[in-house]
């Protein structure tokens, strides 16, 4: 019945795309994806949607071996938890226990992975055609908000490689749209806080560096 219909939800999924964005699109978005692409076993437990980032993010996590992706969705949970603008210290403390199961240098190279995938994207802008919203080079909703919480949890992780990393995804964020504005101020600014929350003189220079590269006022300040 599934395989059916799929054509039908996959349009249906595109159609609703386009809808006010709110907690109910969001809602029937998650489920329209839990039935599209239902768990197996050693599979899915976080909700990466398919936008440019999400696409190559899904496909790189089929590469890691099973015991890698376990460890690497259990941070991926955890980022989930996140709220508000900004973390708080007790979300941060909690995050220990998932990252030191992943371990320093596993997540290093996962979350690079992650920011390079959101660095190595196309500049379009939205559109809608014949009714039907593609979203460009912009991330989905939940998709910003998990990786604006990966890049929280980077903060925790001196590193000067890490560092150069988030620099470079805070300058693709803030970089513009033609037609539209800065392609993601959520995950610029949180770029930002992880590096200024970050031990090092490294994450200081590379602060330096997107201040250097940002050219909105809004956003210089």
């Amino acid at each position: 019945t599934l395989e059916v219909s799929r054509p039908k939800l996959k349009e249906l999924k595109a159609k609703a795309r386009a809808w006010y964005k709110d907690a109910d699109r969001r809602r029937f978005l998650q489920l329209l994806e839990e039935i599209l692409n239902p768990e197996q076993d050693g599979g899915w437990k976080v909700n990466i949607l398919m936008d440019e980032w999400g696409t190559q993010a899904r496909a790189h996590l089929e590469t890691l071996t099973p015991d890698l992706l376990e460890r690497g969705q259990a941070v991926l949970i955890y980022a989930t938890s996140a709220k508000g603008s900004k973390p708080a210290q007790k979300w941060l403390e909690g995050a220990k226990t998932p990252l030191d199961a992943l371990g320093e240098a596993d997540f290093m190279r996962l979350m690079n992975d992650w920011l390079n995938f959101f660095c190595r994207t196309s500049s379009k802008g939205p559109t809608y055609l014949l009714g039907v919203y593609q979203a460009g080079s912009l991330l989905e909703e939940e998709n910003t908000d998990l990786l604006r919480a990966l890049i929280w949890l980077s903060s925790t992780v001196k590193s000067e490689f890490l560092a150069s990393s988030l620099a470079n995804a805070a300058l693709a964020a803030f970089r513009k749209i033609p037609g539209y504005g800065p392609r993601s101020p959520k995950v610029g600014t949180a770029c930002v806080w992880a590096l200024e929350n970050m031990d090092g003189l490294h994450a200081a220079a590379q602060l330096e560096r997107i201040r250097l590269g940002v050219k909105q006022p809004q956003y210089q300040k």
